[in-house]
């Protein structure tokens, strides 16, 4: 090896360390330089050679790219994305998905890794799209960006893991607010195979605010709008935050108004859906508690015979739970909980009401009238 290294030209490159030692390894009858046993992803790796290393850069370029763009977005308080109706997230909540659907396929191809959209849910009983959502991460997706025309590569499938970060609202009149948003409906199917629904793009109606609500003016109230991806139709959305709300994103140095002396109150109200949660856990745990024929879980329809599972992981998404000292934290937290993804079908819908909520004490009071619903459920008492 030294003569070879002194045998080397000065101006000649050296070449990687990692095809040296193959290759020396591969010619050497020693014992000491036996071929590397290396995974078989990390051999087709360097079997794809420039290419795969050439896309592994720009994959953390995206994430660095959609890192600067939250920032941005959070500082300013408003950005304009993309909008989804999908059914309702919560902070830190995690979507993971595989679909069939080519114009989903394609919106998350363009979208990429480390991107962000906006997903709203759906008022079932107004037929409308709710104002009120969440800013969602692309935190991975299998199909790659190639074409800038989007082409090229287009998959059958597509997987991604979707996070849900701030609460947004999307800017607009009150009233008879109409949106070009993305959303599944079986007209958007017609020519598919099997039928069914289909993501498409198209003017749909919004809720009306409540009387007081603030709507975050029209459109061109908010000025230049800082945006995350020119190809699909975008609107513009009003970040919302309240400080007591950013323990949820390990933000420090914030100040909650709900540690004095005249909410306490508001703090006593998130206590006690503490301490519920805590039993609500404690039941849903209980392997004793789906004897009871009366009890209602959809869980339980898929197969699947052990929630405990389900909840471990999703307290991992979620992190500890809040303090009662931040009740908007821990009203966001709690209604995360009872309705995770996927659902355990052991409570009713409290996303799209508590996203909707205009005060702490109302989140408070949805999350904790949904809470003991769903324990005199998993009791037997009242079920769904």
């Amino acid at each position: 090896q030294a003569r070879a290294r002194s045998a080397r030209s000065p101006t000649q490159p050296s070449e990687p360390k990692v095809k040296m030692m193959l290759s020396s390894s591969a010619t050497s009858a020693s014992p000491l330089l036996r071929p590397l046993a290396l995974p078989r992803a990390k051999l087709q790796m360097l079997a794809l050679g420039n290419d795969a290393f050439a896309e592994l850069r720009q994959r953390i370029a995206n994430v660095e790219a959609g890192d600067a763009l939250e920032s941005e977005f959070y500082a300013l308080g408003r950005a304009s994305l993309p909008v989804v109706c999908l059914d309702p997230m919560l902070p830190r909540q995690r979507f993971e998905l595989t679909s069939a659907d080519p114009t989903f396929s394609r919106f998350l191809r363009a979208v990429g890794l480390g991107g962000l959209f906006a997903v709203v849910g759906l008022n079932f009983r107004q037929k409308r799209i709710r104002r009120h959502g969440v800013v969602v991460r692309v935190e991975y997706v299998d199909a790659a960006q190639t074409a800038p025309d989007l082409s090229e590569r287009i998959p059958s499938t597509v997987s991604a893991f979707l996070v849900a970060g701030r609460r947004l609202q999307v800017v607009g009149p009150a009233e008879q607010m109409r949106r070009r948003v993305g959303r599944w409906r079986q007209n958007y199917a017609d020519g598919e195979m099997g039928g069914g629904t289909a993501l498409g793009w198209g003017d749909e109606l919004f809720v009306n605010a409540r009387e007081g609500e603030a709507v975050g003016g029209d459109d061109e109230d908010l000025g230049e709008v800082p945006s995350s991806h020119g190809a699909w139709s975008e609107l513009p959305v009003q970040i919302l935050m309240e400080p007591d709300e950013a323990t949820l994103f390990e933000l420090r140095g914030a100040t909650s108004e709900y540690t004095t002396g005249a909410a306490a109150a508001i703090v006593a109200d998130a206590a006690t859906l503490g301490e519920l949660l805590q039993e609500w856990e404690s039941v849903v745990r209980n392997p004793n508690t789906y004897s009871d024929s009366k009890v209602v879980a959809g869980f339980l329809a898929r197969g699947e015979t052990n929630p405990g599972t389900v909840l471990d992981k999703v307290l991992k998404d979620l992190g500890p739970q809040p303090s009662s000292s931040s009740p908007t934290a821990l009203a966001l937290w709690g209604a995360a909980l009872v309705n995770p993804i996927p659902s355990l079908g052991v409570a009713l819908e409290l996303r799209g009401a508590v996203l909707e909520a205009q005060t702490a004490k109302e989140r408070l009071t949805i999350v904790t009238r949904g809470v003991r619903r769903s324990i005199a459920n998993l009791r037997g008492e009242q079920p769904l």
